[in-house]
């Protein structure tokens, strides 16, 4: 499978891979001239919450999000362009056992032993890829953990604000806030995920089963340790 191998990875790191996104279901999604902020992470970081919280914050300005927000690429080529066109990049970052077990959850059929456990390794090795890249950047960039994203977005709005100088409208935390964003992510995705609930990025207790006996796996992969020692080292000020 060429997807989430170790060649996928890197040729998705690429500058002739970022070059190929100049289609019309991407242009929206890199950066371009028009953009206002970059947010980017690895996929199952609270991605699409940050999305749809600085949506609503651009919102409350009278300002249409299209073309503004890069993000979802998964890159570091991403937020290279972003770090060279002094924009202001926002980095998501998540546990790598929670991370890594909430993607293969959303993408694959985890009844395969053999090829889950190639599938963590992989996603384990793409994961210390990207985040040793932030690490590089840490000085150029905000950083956000998963906890403090999808609980604390306010703090998340004032620290680019602070960084950058910019100004996007602070939404303080609040109950309406979020069952509205998970609405739209829900609406969104739905169909897109064949109606399974436990593939949505949402909470859902579907997922703790899977999660757990992913866990124990994840846990004995040889490239966890390193991954968590770049997890730990992202998110220290």
């Amino acid at each position: 499978m060429i997807k989430y191998s170790k060649i996928y990875f890197l040729l998705k790191n690429s500058e002739f891979y970022y070059a190929l996104l100049n289609i019309r279901r991407y242009k929206n999604v890199k950066v371009n001239k028009n953009t206002l902020i970059v947010i980017e992470g690895f996929p199952r970081c609270a991605n699409t919450f940050a999305f749809q919280i600085f949506k609503k914050s651009l919102s409350l300005q009278g300002l249409n999000h299209s073309g503004k927000i890069a993000r979802h690429i998964h890159t570091t080529t991403q937020i290279k362009h972003g770090i060279k066109n002094n924009i202001p990049v926002l980095i998501l970052i998540r546990n790598p056992l929670d991370a890594i077990a909430s993607l293969l959850i959303k993408f694959f059929d985890l009844n395969d032993l053999e090829r889950v456990k190639k599938l963590i390794d992989n996603s384990l090795y793409y994961y210390i890829i990207f985040y040793n890249k932030v690490q590089q950047n840490k000085g150029k960039i905000v950083i956000s953990d998963f906890v403090q994203t999808i609980n604390n977005y306010d703090l998340v709005i004032n620290n680019v604000n602070q960084k950058f100088g910019t100004s996007f409208k602070v939404i303080i935390p609040n109950k309406k806030v979020e069952d509205e964003v998970f609405a739209k992510i829900k609406e969104a995705n739905f169909a897109k995920v064949n109606f399974d609930e436990k593939k949505l990025a949402i909470p859902s207790e579907k997922k703790k089963d899977e999660k757990y006996k992913l866990g124990t796996l994840i846990l004995k992969s040889k490239l966890y340790d390193k991954a968590r020692i770049i997890y730990k080292n992202v998110i220290e000020s």
